[in-house]
């Protein structure tokens, strides 16, 4: 336990090569430890060994299928290429729903913008999101800007337009919007 939270605490630090040796030691020692797993797989990618990190990630989401290690698993295939492999740790539902959500919107960007079009699927990614799109979404988040691609992609081309509107005007600082309406009127 104690090499895994040294390790830890190094790979906080930036210290990834003596990270991975301390998390290597500390997987000797407890070979079925989630969390040893999953620290020395953030410590690969961080020293470019993504091999590596995608062992110890699917391993340590067989061990304990936390959220964030299959996020983080899902990243990872995305990352390197395979996109059909990163949807398949992302689970349909999640623990709470701060959580689920995050799950949700990361789900649902790989399927509207997969360069893969066996995966992409604006459809399904329009549904991920809209039930957990919240009213004044685009008074409280910049993240709206991402629903107009994946109503795009689903062929809902109007409501597309009508969330980048909003999003444009969201982020539009009030003192601009005014600017434009004058110069608008002259």
């Amino acid at each position: 336990m104690r090499c895994d939270n040294l390790g830890h605490a190094l790979a906080m630090q930036g210290r990834f090569v003596e990270a991975r040796a301390h998390l290597l030691t500390a997987i000797k020692h407890r070979p079925f430890s989630p969390d040893s797993h999953a620290n020395l797989a953030m410590a690969s990618v961080q020293l470019g060994n993504d091999r590596e990190a995608l062992a110890h990630l699917n391993l340590a989401s067989h061990l304990n299928p936390k959220i964030e290690t299959r996020l983080n698993l899902a990243g990872l295939f995305y990352r390197i290429g395979s996109p059909q492999q990163a949807v398949a740790p992302v689970p349909s539902s999640a623990g709470d729903q701060e959580r689920s959500t995050r799950t949700a919107q990361h789900l649902a960007w790989l399927l509207a913008t997969s360069a893969d079009e066996t995966l992409r699927n604006g459809t399904e990614a329009v549904a991920l999101r809209e039930p957990r799109v919240p009213p004044d979404l685009f008074q409280t988040s910049p993240h709206a800007r991402h629903l107009s691609g994946r109503f795009a992609e689903a062929g809902r081309f109007a409501e597309a337009v009508t969330t980048c509107e909003k999003t444009v005007n969201w982020l539009t600082p009030p003192a601009t919007r005014s600017l434009q309406r004058s110069i608008g009127n002259c």
